[in-house]
């Protein structure tokens, strides 16, 4: 049985502690760098961007997130989700009408 303590996932990125973590720190990405070129389709309503491609008021929060998080977090993050969705058996079967 996977441990609880270790499928948690911070919110917050962490804290540079090496010379080497603080330069991963500082080759940050933005949100537009996350987001690359994603832009609503014109005449469809976005709840996360407007028209212009500004982050609406309620995303701005998770934007300012993604502004913190270095690839490096990314990476490991993608690769923490990765194993919790394989320790907990989650499957995705496409084919299953139930």
């Amino acid at each position: 049985m996977p441990n609880p303590s270790s499928d948690f996932i911070s919110p917050v990125p962490p804290r540079a502690n090496s010379q080497q973590q603080q330069q991963q720190q500082q080759t940050l990405l933005a949100p537009e760098v996350c987001l690359g070129n994603y832009r609503p389709m014109p005449g469809v309503f976005d709840e996360m961007m407007t028209a212009t491609g500004e982050l609406r008021p309620h995303w701005k929060t998770f934007g300012s997130f993604l502004g913190q998080c270095s690839e490096a977090d990314f990476k490991q993050r993608a690769e923490t989700i990765q194993r919790l969705l394989v320790d907990h058996g989650a499957t995705y079967n496409i084919y299953d009408d139930a």
